[in-house]
């Protein structure tokens, strides 16, 4: 008989992209990852800022640091007894990424400030070397992803794809 999975981490956003619409807070929960010594599987709920849109779905206004999937935009199905989210209704066509960079420096708020005027991409940061990142367009979706190709090049960071 397997053991249930340990929630090891808890997020929570200090604040959401799309702040100006939050009126209602709930977790997603996701897989993290096993624990190498014991090869248990622990999750991550991470606190989400959302847009609430009837008594059973709501709008993603933030984006998610650790919990794969989702998208600033999506809207969401809740559980209206527990306010559990049970998955997504209708997927938003934003892009999201994440930003590991390697060391905090000057480095890092070019980068950003670059991003921001030359894609429109808006953060979220979770510290100094980990952000979430949006992307509204393909256009310039893929133009960022050849830009963050290059810095993984050089060593500066590394970036994933958030879904």
């Amino acid at each position: 008989m397997s053991k249930p999975p340990i929630v090891s981490k808890y997020v929570q956003h200090q604040s959401c992209a799309w702040a100006e619409k939050v009126n209602f807070i709930t977790h997603i929960q996701g897989p993290y990852g096993p624990i190498e010594e014991t090869g248990d599987e622990f999750i991550v709920r991470e606190q989400v800022g959302c847009r609430k849109i009837s008594p059973i779905e709501l709008e993603l206004c933030c984006l998610p640091f650790f919990v794969y999937g989702y998208r600033l935009g999506d809207i969401l199905e809740i559980d209206p007894a527990t306010y559990e989210v049970k998955g997504i209704i209708q997927k938003s066509s934003r892009y999201s990424y994440r930003i590991f960079f390697h060391c905090p420096n000057a480095e890092v708020v070019r980068i950003a400030d670059h991003c921001k005027t030359e894609f429109g991409a808006l953060f979220e940061w979770y510290n100094s070397l980990h952000c979430a990142v949006d992307i509204a367009t393909t256009e310039h979706a893929t133009a960022f992803c050849d830009v963050m190709r290059n810095h993984v090049a050089e060593k500066v960071l590394e970036f994933e794809d958030g879904c």
